[in-house]
């Protein structure tokens, strides 16, 4: 049994319209994918001066603890492996890690360095503490005893 002309083509148009929908609804779910506002845009983490001192942290025993500065940090475990005192959000105590940037009493960062047991400090400026400078190439790396 065949359905009249008239059933065949409202049909048809039935099924084009429903395929439209599907193709537009999916076509507006994805499409804020291909455009990414300008507050949500990617940034970096650290810049390439940061990086090289933290590649060079690789090539030293892994799995020691590391003062860096918290933003530092972020990067610190995936590229070199070594464990960071704190980050910005997820992990460690974020307080002790900018005491430590901000005071100039060598005790005080002493103090800071045996709670952590730490055996690195990196840092965007120079640290006149006594410890041993191992690099100083745009940041500074220094082996704690």
């Amino acid at each position: 049994m065949e359905l009249p002309k008239k059933k065949r083509g409202s049909s048809k148009i039935i099924g084009l319209v429903i395929t439209i929908a599907i193709v537009a609804t999916i076509f507006l779910t994805f499409k804020s994918y291909w455009y990414i506002p300008k507050q949500i845009d990617l940034y970096e983490v650290i810049n390439q001066n940061e990086y090289r001192a933290i590649l060079f942290l690789s090539t030293l025993p892994k799995k020691s603890v590391v003062m860096a500065s918290p933003r530092i940090s972020e990067a610190l475990y995936p590229i070199s492996g070594h464990k960071p005192v704190a980050t910005y959000f997820f992990y460690g105590n974020r307080r002790d890690s900018e005491l430590f940037f901000m005071t100039n009493d060598c005790a005080v960062k002493e103090g800071l360095l045996k709670k952590y047991n730490i055996k690195y400090v990196l840092s965007e400026f120079p640290i006149n503490c006594g410890w041993k400078l191992i690099y100083d190439t745009g940041n500074y790396i220094y082996e704690i005893d």
